[in-house]
């Protein structure tokens, strides 16, 4: 599979095409927003489909594989997730990540088999991405 991304600056739109070589079945996903300056990168789902990120996005990925709580520095690739940050729990394996404070991250992706707890009273906030 091929994909390109290409961007639309009157419209500021950037577009990103997977393409079999067969245009027929081309898909492409719309952005809003210039996005020209970073570069993708695929990974397989473990279930059949693709994740796609932008490569240069600072992502905090969690490491630990066995669960545990979201605020241990150490079950973090950078640390405890902040407003800034762009998370992804994809870690292999099925697990439960539990919050007991407040969150407030930019973007957020679960992998298959992940489960996200958050306790009563809290806030969990994913900031909407332009």
């Amino acid at each position: 599979m091929l994909a390109t991304a290409t961007y639309d600056s009157i419209h500021n739109v950037s577009t990103v095409t997977f393409s079999d070589g067969n245009h027929d079945n081309d898909i492409a996903i719309r952005l809003s927003g210039n996005y020209t300056d970073d570069g993708w990168q695929f990974f397989d789902d473990g279930h059949g489909g693709t994740v796609v990120e932008l490569a240069s996005a600072s992502i905090d990925r969690w490491t630990n594989s066995a669960g545990g709580a979201w605020n241990v520095t150490g079950n973090w690739s950078a640390g405890v997730p902040t407003t800034p940050t762009n998370v992804a729990i994809n870690a292999p394996g099925t697990y439960t990540v539990d919050s007991t404070g407040n969150v407030d991250i930019n973007s957020m992706a679960i992998g298959a088999g992940v489960t996200l707890l958050t306790e009563h009273g809290t806030l969990f906030t994913v900031e909407a991405v332009q």
